[in-house]
């Protein structure tokens, strides 16, 4: 089944440029409300405002790079087997006596005119582009929000780590976004095809209290109604518009649905043995 087309769509390539974003929705008066004691269990840090939330997503935090690096050095004991990163491509081949088709001029021309195809790897490293959905229910935790960033993470540390190049993007997919019933993706590119993987100023961006203050504050940069429950939740696929667009043609790989350790690591190995199908 095709999946809906997305109506609102906001791409930041940085998240600084995310957050300067952020700034001018707050600077004309678009500010996210305030969270209440409550609202602090949801988000998992105590923010009294968007400043603080914005100088906390430019800075350290050493809760979730603890639990990164030990995810990691998990799935670099399990030494999962990752495939040749090469880009495997149909080629066209021509025969004298032997193929699927015929092509007369070729035949008339004195030249091999059967056709066929075959599968051959080209000498370049295979691209893919790993999309991490922070979007959660509010009945979902903000410690439960990490695992899929998580898993992200981990997933582009042990590619890059064989070969390929691996481009990187925390999004927020949902419905009634704007209270008219359509999807929206605000989406933040965290890393480039060319760029290292720096964990450190990665897995803010990929956090439940991020989502929760940044991503929420980010539905407030259009002048349209914000729905004062954020909207609700979607799985994100890899084939909804906006993903394929995003992928420009690189392999697009869609972390969503994670709640757990022992999820984020099941997903990697099944990611890993869907590349090399």
């Amino acid at each position: 089944m095709t999946a809906p087309a997305t109506k609102h769509v906001r791409t930041y390539y940085s998240v600084a440029a995310m957050l300067a974003a952020c700034d001018g929705a707050v600077a004309a008066g678009r500010a996210e409300p305030q969270k209440d004691v409550a609202d602090y269990r949801q988000v998992g840090r105590r923010f009294r405002g968007w400043n603080e939330a914005r100088a906390a997503a430019e800075s350290p935090w050493q809760d979730g790079l603890d639990i990164l690096q030990e995810m990691i050095f998990e799935v670099d004991r399990e030494r999962i087997e990752v495939p040749a990163a090469l880009d495997v491509r149909r080629r066209r081949r021509w025969a004298a006596d032997d193929g699927d088709e015929v092509c007369l001029d070729r035949l008339r021309a004195g030249q091999d005119a059967w056709q066929s195809t075959a599968r051959v790897a080209v000498n370049h490293p295979r691209q893919v582009t790993i999309f991490a959905n922070v979007s959660a229910s509010a009945g979902v935790s903000h410690d439960a929000i990490l695992w899929r960033g998580a898993a992200a993470i981990c997933l582009a540390d042990l590619l890059e780590k064989q070969g390929y190049r691996v481009e990187l993007w925390a999004c927020e997919y949902g419905r009634s976004l704007h209270m008219d019933n359509q999807y929206s993706l605000d989406a933040a590119k965290l890393k480039g095809m060319a760029e290292p993987l720096d964990i450190s100023t990665i897995v803010n961006s990929l956090s439940g209290w991020f989502f929760r203050t940044v991503f929420f504050q980010a539905s407030h940069v259009p002048a349209l109604p914000v729905c004062p429950a954020a909207g609700r939740h979607a799985n994100l696929t890899a084939d909804v518009d906006a993903i394929a667009a995003l992928a420009r043609g690189s392999y697009p790989i869609v972390m969503d649905g994670i709640f757990s350790r022992d999820a984020a690591l099941a997903l990697i190995r099944k990611t890993v043995a869907a590349l090399a199908a």
